[in-house]
């Protein structure tokens, strides 16, 4: 092992993370070794610790990158760098932080740890672990300082992650991409960085959030009263109601409730009001767009679906969050449960679907 090199005086989590300029080097564990051989890494039954961990680190990279953060990774070319060249090329390019991505040999007890070469390390380490170990419900362990470790002895603050025991946790390293985003998560909130939320799940969580809790399907509310946050949200984005219909005055109309959620989602500030509007301005919008030949299966968190009889503007909009259908009100002429709504997609008659996803 090479002599511990001094460390950066620059404290990550004590500054400001600068997109343009700040690095993260984030490796698979094991993989290439030093002498060009293939190194699995520890191994139990077919399952080695190098296979496990390459998913993972391409996961917790994309949100990352996602996040606007710098990213070097040998995982973009499926672990192609040896641990000696790892640390010289995040060395060469100036990489601010340093964390290989490794998991236990079988006889290790379940949980997450790490190690550490200084005090910075430490802390970084820690904030880290502790994160991914609450995210992915596994033990804590604590970490471990040790300065012969090859891959803490780069030039910037470095950590190797022991994401869990090959054998004791094979079930949870196997659920890569939410390893992966419990990983980059936990960077993310060390270095001060907002985790990346794409405009599907925006309006998934806005929908869900403003929606009747445990209403069924056409979901109209108990007594014509919305939730407080869907009062709240409606009195932000339509200030003035005066001119409108009794229900829709109350947000109890689904043309109402998807202008709403678009809006305080943030998502799309000018979707309009009044289905006809919104049947019209969905197939136009750069921010939305169609779901060719969509299935129950297709629906994802955050669709908007519309519910039109042919050949008018007639008809109902809601959207899909969590598996359910979020609705604001209801008509007569469409399918009141989620069964019946998904039955009819793809279906010709008096009404028919279409499904429009955020971009």
């Amino acid at each position: 092992m090479r002599r511990m090199l001094k460390l950066r005086q620059r404290m990550v989590s004590r500054m400001k993370w600068n997109k343009n300029k700040d690095v993260l080097a984030l490796m698979v564990g094991h993989g290439k070794s030093l002498d060009g051989s293939w190194d699995p890494g520890c191994t139990y039954g077919k399952y080695t610790e190098a296979g496990l961990m390459l998913p993972i680190v391409k996961a917790a990279a994309a949100l990352l990158r996602k996040s606007g953060v710098k990213v070097l990774t040998d995982a973009d070319k499926d672990n192609n760098r040896n641990m000696k060249s790892s640390v010289a090329w995040a060395n060469n390019n100036g990489a601010d932080l340093y964390i290989s991505v490794h998991c236990d040999y079988k006889l290790a007890t379940s949980g997450v740890m790490y190690y550490y070469g200084s005090a910075e390390e430490k802390k970084m380490g820690a904030a880290v672990a502790k994160y991914v170990a609450t995210y992915m419900k596994l033990k804590y362990k604590g970490g471990k300082g040790d300065n012969q470790k090859f891959e803490v002895n780069s030039t910037e603050p470095g950590i190797i992650l022991e994401t869990g025991s090959i054998k004791m946790d094979l079930k949870t390293l196997k659920q890569a991409k939410k390893y992966g985003r419990a990983i980059a998560k936990g960077i993310l909130k060390y270095i001060g960085v907002p985790v990346y939320v794409s405009n599907r799940a925006k309006l998934a969580k806005t929908a869900t959030a403003l929606a009747y809790p445990g209403a069924p399907d056409e979901a109209r509310y108990p007594g014509g009263k919305p939730t407080k946050a869907y009062k709240a949200a409606l009195n932000e984005v339509y200030p003035d109601r005066s001119k409108w219909g009794k229900a829709p005055q109350k947000g109890a109309s689904c043309d109402v409730f998807g202008g709403t959620v678009a809006r305080s989602s943030g998502v799309d500030k000018k979707f309009p009001r009044g289905l006809s509007d919104q049947i019209k301005y969905l197939p136009k919008s750069d921010k939305f767009s169609l779901v060719k030949n969509a299935t129950k299966d297709k629906l994802k968190d955050g669709d908007y679906i519309i519910y039109q009889k042919k050949n008018s503007n007639k008809g109902h909009i809601c959207m899909y969050a969590d598996g359910k259908i979020k609705h604001a009100s209801h008509q007569k002429w469409y399918g009141r449960t989620t069964k019946n709504v998904a039955a009819m997609l793809n279906k010709s008659g008096k009404e028919f679907v279409r499904v429009y996803r955020a971009k």
